[in-house]
């Protein structure tokens, strides 16, 4: 991994540079194989936004591998009429936009913590909340789609 540090002061916007593809990544096969991913954090280390640019379109990208990945309920709670469920996503690869749907005719509307990401750790803690009434709703397995990017890629030349 390279790593580039831009410190900055609060509250201001400047321009650091205008960097080239080329120069960072050295050649176009690595340009085809990598991604660029930000992390803004504050003073304490707190990260507070992430961001990612591909240089290529991702269906001329290389590299991008079957991500096996699974999600498992690692815990519910329900208190007045709110489920509360950690999801725990475990990825064995980078997987690229993540995207979790709930298929549950019992729960119209959900929120979670993070949807549409991209998962560089093996595993990523996803928390669900849904109203509940009276707590009858249990979520099984089978009710949670996982999508990504990696399984509409399967099909190019380069997966």
């Amino acid at each position: 991994m390279l790593f580039f540090f831009v410190f900055q002061p609060e509250n201001t916007v400047v321009l650091q540079d205008t960097l080239k593809f080329a120069d960072i990544f050295g050649n176009e096969d690595m340009q085809k194989e990598s991604f660029l991913y930000f992390l803004l954090e504050d003073k304490l280390g707190k990260v507070i936004s992430t961001n990612f640019i591909f240089p290529e379109k991702l269906k001329n990208s290389y590299g991008i591998i079957d991500p096996h990945i699974d999600v498992v309920v690692a815990s519910n709670r329900c208190s007045f009429s709110v489920s509360q469920i950690s999801l725990e996503v475990k990825a064995r690869a980078p997987a690229v936009f993540v995207y979790l749907q709930i298929n549950n005719s019992a729960i119209e509307s959900y929120t979670l913590s993070k949807n549409g990401y991209i998962q560089l750790e093996p595993i990523q803690m996803i928390r669900l909340e849904f109203e509940n009434d009276n707590c009858e709703t249990v979520l099984p397995r089978r009710d949670i789609r996982i999508l990504t990017i990696n399984d509409f890629l399967k099909n190019t030349s380069h997966f």
